[in-house]
Formats: structure tokens, sequence, C-alpha cells
């Protein structure tokens, strides 16, 4: 059964005539090697038709905004978020399902109809078990993973390697190869998870090196020639030198300009500088903190609609769309802010010009449009704090590197100091932290003769003193399913199998931010705030209104797949979700 199937992978590769000799070459290999792994799971082998085009849809959009609290997403909103919600079927209960609220998987999730654990992308960064290295989600090393435009560093190549799962673009070019999946986003590590394993192009900015729109060598030889012309010149071109927005008193529940704990780094007031000192390439950093980064990335999205083609073919096209400003603008000054606030006005109004782009040219009645996040946001503390926030903590903030030497000199006490450190900057010598998780260093445990389980409950109950701390999870536990159920169950779908997964996991007291960083704010927690996201669906057919139904991004594929007649592999996490009348009943209107 796995040589047929292999070789309906090599044929169908033939026929798409499309890839260059490298990624032909890659394809197959990657094609063979994905096809025996997981023969079991992978789904049906490809046909020859294309998938069935319920209500003749030929473009399906997802669009995520990267940071998108779902209280921050109104109707009234005169743009395309609010017309997103007036026109299509809103689940108000969306809910990511994992404890590792990260931006890789989140976006892991969304298409590929599995919890980040099962898709191989459990956070922005992985630890491997016997090294201890810390390696970057979308990390590849390989000739493969270059980074085109430039010399790739060590380490600084990407592709989707580690995504062990198929994704809706896979399941939809393996129904018809005709059709065409894209991925963008400023952000690599989004665009890389939505793409899935063979999309004919994922695509991001570049922004440590070139400042560029790019791709690597895993997808293409060589840029387009019209994506050659997105220089830092180019996205920089329309920009203005500097953000102003309002800066009056507080209304609709943003506060004042400037407030405690807000970042520093580019002015807490309006206005914001945008672009690189002196208007030359180099630092774009200004540039990502600003609602421009999402105003390019459109373009860049519409121009790809155009030179491509998508959704004026006899086919089913996908397009991914991931917008990071909004996360950028969140981590430096906070939801509730007038950054926060403006940047959303601004999102709203350039989505209403792209998404009226779509419909002019594909029609409203040939598209399925998906909106949601990859995960919200706590609050700025101070924010918090000044309202009479929940945490225990004084200003709500926790510098986890007290966590490190703390710990150290506890399992010291207890066991022995360890091995000599080879110098001032080594980690501690009994263990990694790396963001919530820890893992204990084999060599160390057996030069003490100090076991596993004993260390474990030792740093266990050390940890679970610590003011902020509001439980500490032992790796064994949550791989047994030891805990209250409705919170392993999230920690297990952040859990790599196969052993390869923490020794301890640290969760945080409600509404306290463990950050190294005095300003801003971030995500990551199990908690609602870091959770909650919005869902949205647009489409014909499709029911008007909201609904309390459950529901979460790693539902979005096999619904996708639902509405236009493809068939997902088996074993999903995800489940379809109910967008007709005749499948779910009457619907509220949204009066929000």
């Amino acid at each position: 059964m796995a040589s047929v199937r292999i070789a309906a992978t090599i044929s169908r590769l033939v026929r798409v005539g499309r890839l260059g000799r490298i990624r032909w070459a890659r394809s197959i290999a990657f094609g063979v090697v994905a096809t025996v792994g997981l023969t079991c799971r992978s789904g049906p082998p490809p046909s020859s038709s294309p998938p069935t085009l319920r209500e003749g849809v030929r473009l399906v959009v997802l669009i995520s905004v990267d940071q998108l609290r779902p209280d921050r997403l109104d109707s009234r909103l005169p743009g395309g978020l609010g017309w997103m919600v007036r026109s299509g079927r809103r689940f108000s209960e969306g809910r990511l399902d994992h404890a590792r609220t990260d931006t890789c998987s989140g976006h892991a999730t969304m298409l590929t109809g599995h919890q980040p654990a099962t898709a191989g992308l459990p956070g922005n960064t992985i630890v491997l078990r016997e090294s201890l290295e810390i390696r970057y989600c979308v990390e590849d090393d390989s000739k493969q993973g270059a980074i085109l435009g430039r010399r790739t560093e060590p380490k600084e190549g990407r592709s989707p390697r580690r995504l062990r799962v198929t994704a809706l673009g896979d399941w939809l070019k393996n129904q018809d190869p005709n059709s065409k999946v894209y991925a963008i986003s400023a952000k690599d590590r989004s665009a890389i998870a939505l793409g899935g394993r063979q999309p004919d192009a994922a695509f991001w900015l570049d922004r440590r090196k070139a400042g560029r729109m790019t791709t690597s060598r895993y997808y293409l030889d060589r840029l387009p020639q019209w994506v050659e012309g997105w220089t830092v010149e180019k996205l920089l071109a329309p920009v203005p030198d500097l953000w102003t927005h309002p800066t009056g008193e507080p209304t609709n529940g943003v506060r004042a300009d400037a407030f405690d704990g807000e970042s520093t780094r580019w002015s807490m007031t309006s206005p914001h500088p945008v672009k690189p000192e002196g208007n030359t390439p180099g630092s774009i950093d200004a540039f990502l903190a600003s609602p421009y980064i999402d105003a390019r990335t459109l373009d860049f999205a519409r121009q790809l609609v155009l030179e491509e083609g998508l959704g004026r073919r006899d086919a089913v096209d996908l397009l991914a769309i991931a917008l990071s400003g909004n996360d950028f603008i969140g981590h430096r000054y906070g939801p509730k802010s007038q950054e926060a606030h403006d940047a959303l006005i601004r999102l709203d109004q350039d989505l209403g010009s792209f998404l009226a782009f779509l419909r002019a040219r594909v029609g409203a009645d040939h598209m399925i449009i998906v909106l949601t996040s990859d995960h919200g946001v706590l609050p700025l503390p101070e924010w918090l704090a000044a309202r009479g926030g929940s945490c225990p903590v004084s200003g709500g903030r926790i510098d986890p590197a007290r966590f490190d030497e703390g710990l150290s000199v506890e399992l010291g006490e207890v066991f022995g100091p360890g091995p000599e450190q080879v110098d001032d900057v080594a980690p501690p010598d009994w263990f990694l932290r790396h963001g919530y998780e820890i893992f204990f260093r084999a060599e160390t445990l057996a030069q003490n003769g100090a076991s596993l389980e004993r260390v474990s409950m030792i740093s266990s109950e050390w940890i679970r003193q610590q003011t902020g701390v509001a439980r500490v999870w032992r790796g064994q536990d949550i791989d047994q399913g030891i805990g209250p159920q409705s919170m392993v169950r999230l920690y297990q779908n952040s859990r790599l199998p196969g052993g390869e997964g923490a020794d301890l996991v640290i969760e945080p007291a409600y509404g306290c931010l463990f950050s190294s960083w005095p300003e801003g704010t971030s995500h990551g927690s199990p908690h609602d705030y870091d959770r909650d996201v919005p869902l949205v669906f647009v489409g014909p057919g499709i029911d008007v209104g909201t609904t309390r139904a459950k529901a979460s991004p790693v539902d979005i594929a096999p619904t996708l797949a639902r509405e236009i007649g493809v068939k997902p592999p088996q074993g999903l996490s995800g489940r379809p979700l109910p967008l007709r009348p005749k499948a779910s009943g009457p619907v509220a209107p949204d009066t929000q």
C-alpha cells in the first residue's frame, strides 16, 4: 500500500509541472517521506477530479489578526472587520484549546485541524530533549531552508520541516493539483504554519537582514519577478515618517495616551517614528510597531491575487493572510491603549478596501472568508493593577529569572552544588528554564545521585510556594491526565508526544505577567485572556448572526474542507462547525 501511495505522489508532482528543478526534486523526496511516515493518517490518495464547488466557491481566504482579542471586534466598525461580523456567522465563544498561547502554535491549528502538539509546533520555540538546545519552530538549517535574497546564516533558514501533519492547502492540492495555495505574513512562522507542507509558496518579511518580502528554497528556486520588487524601499515608500493618532481623553474603554508600563522605545505618546532614521534602509522595528505594516501586507496580498489569478479559474484557491501589526503594537502598549485603538480603526479601513477589491474581482458568491486570531493578550499589568487586578504580585509583573536563581540554590542545598559551570554566562546547572517550562539536566542529576522523581518533587514544592504561581505541573502527570481535566487537556495539547516535553510546567496565577521586560505586555498563558479569539465565517449560504456554540480555530480546517468538498484526513482534533440553518437552527442577530 505504501508503494502505491509513493507512486501516486510522484505521479501527481510530475503532472503539476510548475515546480522548478530543485523544488521538483525536493517535493518528490518530501512526498515519499511524508507518505511513508503518515500512511495510516494522511487521508485518501490523490484524486483526478476537482473538489465539489459548493455554491460556486473559487477562493477561500483566511485572515488571522495576530493578538486580536474578541472583545475588540465590534459590528459597528465601518470597514472590513465590522463588515465580516455583520455579514457572517460569528462564534462569540471562540477559544484556543491549548495552553501555550504563542504565534506559531496558534497559526499551526488553523488550517491543519490538529492541536499544536500533534502538529509538531507547540510554541514559537522547541527545546530538544536530549541536548536541551532551543530551536525556532520554523528553523531549517539545510540548503532547502535558505532564504532567498540573502546569504542565510546557520539556523536562520526557514521551512515547515517540523510540521508533522498536512494542512487544508495540502488536502486541496491533493484533490486538485490545479488549485493554488499561498500564505503571507510579516512573520515567517505565521506564513509557514498556515501554508502547510506543499503550498505554491509562503511569503514573509525578512526582518533581520534584507528588510524585504521573501521566501525560502523549500518553496521556490527564485523569487517571482513581481516579488523581487518588494524591497525595503518599496515597502516604506508610501509610509509616512510619523504615526500620528488621537491623544484626547479616554473613550470607549481606551485609556489616555501615556500610561505607566507602556514602551518608551518609540515614544509613549503620539507621534511615533515609523521609518529608519534619515529615511534610509536599516532597522524596520519602528515600522513593524505601526499600523502600516498590515496595510503593506494587504497591498502585497492584493498584488499576489492579481499576479497569480486567484479566484478567477476553474479551481478552488486558498489564500491565508496573517496580519502582525496588532501584535507588535499590543506588546508595546497593550490592548487598551490609544495606539492599539487607532491601529484597529486603520486595520478595519484597510481590510474594508481589500475585501471590496476581492468582492469586485472574484464576487461575494464565490468566496468564503474566515477571520480569527492566533491568541489574545494580557492587558497592561500596570493598568490592571490600577483597576484592582487579581495578580497577587504588586504591579502584576514577575521576572522569571528569579526562579532560576532561587530554585538552583534550593536544589544545591538539598542535593549538592552540581558540576562547576564553565563560565559566568553558563545556564543554571540543574535545569534549563524556558518560558514556563523546566527541563532538568540528566548529567547533573547523575553526578549528584539524584533521581528525576525526587528533583521534580523538591522543585515543584519550592516553585508552588512562590507568589504568583497557581500550579506546577509535572510532565508525567500531564501525560497521564492527572489534574483538573479542563486544564490538563490544554497542557496535553501543547506537549510534544513521546517524552519530548518538559519535566515541569509553571502555571502562572491569573492576571500575572511573567516577563523579564519592565515594559509592555505579552501572552503565552492558558488563561482566557490569552485563549479567547474571534472566529467569523462569511460566505454564500452561511448563516448571518452570532452563536454561542463552542468553537476553536482548530475547527476551521475541517469546516472549510466540508464547505468546498475536500475530504480531510482522519484523526483531526477539530470538527466541522455548524454554519447553515438546517444544521444549526436560527442564530441571534449581532447587536454589539
